[in-house]
């Protein structure tokens, strides 16, 4: 029914170290992003979590996933209730990914923030909900 959309741009890291805080029982690992060079690094992360390998990959990953040019884009569509029908969208919820179907193509989002509005319209109740989708555009569709 509606759209908005708010960019930005952050740099395209491909390489991330990060530590643990823990003396004797954190490690250290530079990330790199598959296929890619590994010569560009985003800054430094540390935690006490990271106390194994398999934890700094992990933070690694997020923050190198985090990079190029990306979008919220704020959807306001109709929200039908249970049994749905072709066509008809159910309820959205943060974490959900998202399909999108858009006259320029299909891309998906990452649903961050959901919230239901209601008012009367022509003796009528209309429900819809309002979602906020994370769009990345250079490492997605």
């Amino acid at each position: 029914m509606t759209e908005s959309v708010q960019m930005r741009s952050a740099p395209l890291y491909d390489a991330v170290v990060v530590t643990g805080e823990l003396a004797g029982k954190g490690v250290t690992a530079k990330v790199r992003k598959g296929g890619e060079a590994g010569q560009l690094f985003a800054p430094q992360a540390s935690s006490p979590l990271i106390n194994t390998a398999a934890a700094a990959s992990e933070r690694g990953r997020n923050i190198l996933s985090d990079r190029g040019e990306q979008a919220l884009i704020e959807l306001s569509l109709p929200l039908f209730p249970l049994p749905l029908r072709s066509g008809e969208v159910g309820r959205i919820l943060p974490l959900d990914l998202v399909q999108v179907l858009a006259a320029e193509g299909t891309w998906h989002g990452l649903c961050t923030a959901s919230r239901i509005e209601v008012r009367a319209e022509d003796a009528a109740l209309v429900v819809e909900q309002i979602i906020t989708l994370e769009r990345h555009y250079t490492d997605a569709d």
